[in-house]
């Protein structure tokens, strides 16, 4: 099995098993690549590790299942005032919401290829190239428009969502 097929095998697997307990041992022992080399060559090639693939597949079930159910979690926290941040680099605005300032990143393309080409940006350039602010711990929220909007619904070139990184200032 080559590499692009056991990527392919391996994705097929989590998705299947998504609300699962998942470990990356038993994603690799599916596919018969070594844990180490698995984990390696699924980050060279995505371009994220296979923890953040699973936590962002979770994340984005989670918000759609937020988005389309009765609790509207983000209705609640866009109703809490902003605080203003201090303008960094790569045009992005920090919000203060409970607990955590956010870095949003507006996100514009058929997805999933500029999501993921944001998220990359985001963890290769943007933040290792910070001086004031670092990755907070919590978790990434991804914000999506209303797919309805577009000809192409999220397939389409001008589909817009938002990536929420919680950040915090260095010590």
């Amino acid at each position: 099995m080559g590499w692009m097929e056991a990527i392919g095998t391996a994705i097929q697997y989590i998705e299947e098993h998504i609300t699962d307990e998942l470990t990356v041992q038993m994603i690799a022992d599916h596919v018969n690549i070594s844990s180490f080399y698995f984990q390696k060559g699924f980050a060279m090639l995505c371009g994220f590790t296979i923890s953040e693939y699973i936590r962002n597949r979770r994340l984005a079930l989670a918000g759609n299942d937020l988005a389309t159910g009765a609790e509207r979690i983000f209705e609640y926290l866009i109703a809490d005032p902003y605080e203003a941040g201090k303008e960094v680099p790569v045009g992005f605005v920090t919000r203060t919401i409970p607990e955590f300032t956010w870095a949003i990143f507006p996100c514009t393309g058929a997805m999933p290829n500029a999501l993921q080409d944001a998220n990359t940006k985001i963890f290769t350039e943007w933040l290792p190239a910070l001086k004031e602010y670092e990755f907070a711990a919590g978790y990434c929220v991804e914000m999506y428009d209303d797919p309805t909007k577009y000809p192409n619904g999220p397939q389409d070139e001008n589909y817009y969502c938002e990536i929420w990184i919680p950040v915090k200032q260095k010590q």
